[in-house]
């Protein structure tokens, strides 16, 4: 997931997680909560990512976003959803934000805790989850799980 001031401070590895195949999904401008937002300043949030996504990449982040903080109600679903997104949600959380959070610490958690079908938020940003992602791409392995992109989980085709 990718918020403007992130695509705008690392355009070329945006660029390249696009290259690499990677789904590109929308995470907002700003990362304000969308529930305290106007109707207005949500499309906003939502437009100005996928402008920038699309000038670096030629892809747009539709149809996936993620909403800021998982902050979410019906109200933000129907703003979202009338600009052509459909917003995921996590299944486990990495916990890689938090101030405590250690490289051992994210590795353990989604190892123990995640399922078939799961969902992991981790953050691109987080030195944690990038150190823990070798340990538990091949524990995923081990248990008889493959990582597999948004689209291929939820069956829905982008473009």
């Amino acid at each position: 997931m990718l918020f403007r001031s992130y695509a705008e401070r690392y355009p070329a590895l945006v660029q390249q997680m696009h290259a690499d195949g990677h789904e590109l999904a929308n995470h907002s401008w700003t990362h304000r909560d969308f529930t305290t937002l106007s109707d207005a300043s949500v499309r906003e949030e939502l437009r100005s990512t996928d402008e920038i996504v699309q000038r670096l990449t030629g892809a747009s982040t539709k149809p996936w976003m993620r909403m800021p903080f998982g902050a979410r109600n019906q109200h933000t679903w129907d703003v979202v959803g009338a600009e052509g997104y459909t917003s995921i949600f996590w299944t486990l959380d990495s916990g890689d934000w938090l101030a405590d959070a250690t490289t051992a610490s994210v590795r353990d958690r989604v190892i123990e805790r995640t399922g078939n079908g799961y969902i992991v938020v981790e953050h691109c940003a987080a030195q944690q989850s990038a150190e823990a992602l070798p340990a538990i791409l091949e524990a995923l392995k081990a248990k008889g799980l493959s990582v597999v992109s948004v689209s291929s989980l939820l069956g829905k085709g982008i473009g």
